[in-house]
């Protein structure tokens, strides 16, 4: 956090950090009639930044023509009620500009004291001076604000898909977050809210891939007369991608469980299950001279048999050791297999078909089963192609067949869709909110945690066995 105190050429310097905004810009200031600030507020919400303004309903607030701002997409706010003296503004959630500068064609002329203070890098700040900024807009027009987003546009949103690619493709990291800031500007549909956080978790691999795939579903789509049913068209399209990622988000997290859970069993379960038999065989001797100590017996004798049941299920199981990169071709060929597959994107009667090879694919992807899941994905690409609920509709259209019909078939898989997606959101959230995935996403490097584990268990052993020793 870089702190920096102003007290010359003030409305330059606010000008100059209102000018490379680039997600939003919130003001709050008791009186605005700088002509040039003011200009530059227009400009960035222009540039499609949120900007967003609360001033104090005052007769000298209305020498700037607001409704300029609003055309451009901003938001004013004026406070009546009591005399708003606020003095400060927040820029792209980090910087903070706060002192005792008002906005005003006065205040810019230089002909009094003033100061003002900008906090650079301060996100926690920050976030606390847009709080208050929401709750002055909540406290005086009774909504809660809610950030001046823009109706999904399915060929600006391909756009600028198409550059981030590309930017990934030059490895120009670097330039990737502006373009991620202007698609925060829209109404995001899930598929594309899962590509940003992998932008964020910098996993550009998986990047490419989703915005191919995501690229390969939408200019798959013909166009009708009927707008209605071009965005129904879309919204459905858009629905089978979300509900593809979820399904592949969902697998990804049952196989980190998975994957522990093996690691667990191998490396430590042995050791596990000695402890679980030595505190079974010692609550047995106890038993002999206390009997009170019976049901604590029962217990550890039904927890060894039941660890040494999943510990032997475990080891039969079918898991290959993969290195780092076939990990990352696993994941990545797993996602693309699960887009052509998923059978909620298929129609009903290539379902049967489509479940078949999706839980082929899933039992793969668990036993890290490289090879088959490579098989799979080639066969889905080559051999095995599934006609989507769109083509089937598409492919059943002819003249016989009215539009309004169509689109009633449209109408009812769009809300099918949306209502599995639902469901499969909640299964999501559930697994994400379990206490195991919880531990297993805490953990940094699972190979110190394990050694750690282990030495822990082997000094647990070693007192059970001397305490035993001892006894006898």
């Amino acid at each position: 956090m870089k702190t920096k105190p102003y007290f010359q050429n003030i409305q330059s310097v606010i000008g100059e950090y209102i000018k490379k905004a680039e997600k939003n810009i919130y003001v709050s200031v008791a009186w605005m009639t700088d002509q040039v600030l003011f200009n530059y507020l227009c400009e960035r919400a222009r540039k499609n930044v949120e900007v967003a303004v609360i001033i104090f309903d005052d007769s000298i607030n209305e020498r700037l023509d607001f409704s300029k701002l609003e055309n451009f997409g901003g938001r004013i706010y004026k406070v009546g009620e009591k005399l708003m003296h606020n003095k400060f503004c927040v820029i792209d959630e980090k910087t903070l500009i706060t002192g005792s500068y008002n906005w005003t064609y006065s205040a810019a002329q230089g002909d009094r004291e003033e100061n003002i203070i900008i906090i650079d890098d301060g996100e926690e700040l920050a976030e606390q001076y847009i709080e208050q900024f929401k709750n002055i807009i909540t406290k005086y027009f009774g909504t809660n604000y809610q950030p001046n987003i823009r109706a999904f546009d399915a060929s600006k949103v391909m756009k600028r898909l198409e550059i981030i690619k590309q930017l990934i493709d030059l490895e120009e990291y670097e330039d990737v977050d502006k373009h991620v800031v202007k698609l925060r500007l829209y109404s995001l549909p899930f598929i594309i809210t899962e590509i940003i956080n992998d932008i964020q978790e910098e996993n550009y691999e998986e990047v490419v891939v989703a915005i191919q795939q995501y690229q390969k579903l939408m200019t798959g789509l013909t166009t009708y007369l009927d707008p209605e049913i071009e965005q129904l068209k879309i919204n459905i399209k858009i629905l089978e991608i979300e509900i593809a990622t979820i399904a592949n988000e969902i697998e990804n997290a049952e196989k980190l469980i998975h994957d522990f859970g093996i690691q667990n069993h191998q490396i430590l379960g042995e050791l596990v299950r000695k402890i679980l038999f030595l505190q079974k065989e010692t609550l047995g001797e106890q038993v002999k001279t206390n009997p009170q100590k019976w049901s604590e017996y029962e217990a550890a004798e039904q927890d060894y048999k039941d660890y040494s049941k999943e510990y032997d299920a475990n080891q039969k199981k079918k898991y290959q050791s993969l290195s780092l990169a076939e990990q990352k071709l696993l994941k990545k060929l797993h996602r693309k297999a699960i887009f052509a597959c998923h059978p909620d994107k298929v129609p009903q009667e290539l379902k049967a078909k489509a479940v078949e090879i999706f839980l082929q694919l899933q039992k793969a992807y668990e036993e890290n089963d490289l090879e088959k899941v490579k098989k799979i994905a080639n066969q889905l690409e080559q051999g095995i192609a599934f006609i989507s609920n769109i083509e089937q509709l598409e492919k059943n259209h002819s003249s016989s067949i009215e539009q309004n019909s169509i689109k009633d078939k449209m109408i009812a898989l769009q809300e099918h869709l949306d209502e599995r997606k639902k469901i499969l959101l909640e299964e999501l959230k559930t697994i994400h909110e379990h206490e195991t995935y919880q531990l297993i996403i805490s953990i940094k490097d699972w190979e110190i945690y394990f050694e750690t584990a282990k030495e822990e268990l082997q000094k647990e052993l070693e007192t059970l066995t001397k305490t035993i020793e001892i006894n006898e």
